[in-house]
């Protein structure tokens, strides 16, 4: 999950068909994924991005993926020693997405004064509207905490529209 973040790497194990250069190979040499469950090949499931087969003697079937859902949701499933490879991980995926619900941001959040240093205003009007959504595990839905954060002070120059702030919704201390 942490390597999906680095975009490099979400772009090398995210490849379904590639054309390499090498010195063995100067015209090229085309690479097609051996990775079924990506998204629009043999087994594809939505939102399967990624990342990578593996087969030996020792291991047998590996498969590790990772999809991020239409919900912005990023799961990885790993499966070692598994004929039903491709079949599991949908199973699996579908009973992740399924512990989840995505909730709305708090629309109704009450402006307030901030204070501003090296500016005409002292104090300065801050008005949250947020647009947005994040997901809980359903368990934890009714134990999610909000907290609005920005700094005690604003510096100067401040235009209308500019980020001073953010929300933070956590579950058990955790940023969710």
């Amino acid at each position: 999950r942490y390597a999906m973040q680095n975009r490099d790497f979400r772009d090398i194990v995210g490849f379904q068909a590639r054309n390499i250069y090498y010195d063995e190979f100067p015209k090229g040499r085309m690479l097609v994924t051996h990775n079924y469950l990506m998204q629009g090949q043999r087994f594809g499931y939505e939102g399967c991005d990624g990342i990578k087969t593996g087969v030996t003697n020792l291991a047998g079937q590996c498969l590790v993926s990772h999809v991020t859902s239409k919900e912005g949701l990023h799961l990885v499933c790993v499966t070692l020693n598994n004929l039903n490879r491709w079949s599991d991980h949908r199973t699996l995926y579908n009973y992740a997405k399924s512990l989840y619900q995505q909730n709305e941001v708090d629309p109704d959040i009450s402006a307030f004064d901030a204070a501003v240093v090296g500016g005409d205003k002292k104090r300065l009007k801050v008005v949250c509207n947020p647009s947005a959504s994040y997901n809980v595990l359903i368990s934890q839905a009714e134990s999610v905490v909000r907290e609005v954060v920005y700094d005690d002070f604003i510096y100067a120059p401040i235009e209308e529209g500019d980020v001073v702030g953010y929300l933070r919704y956590s579950v058990d201390g955790i940023t969710i």
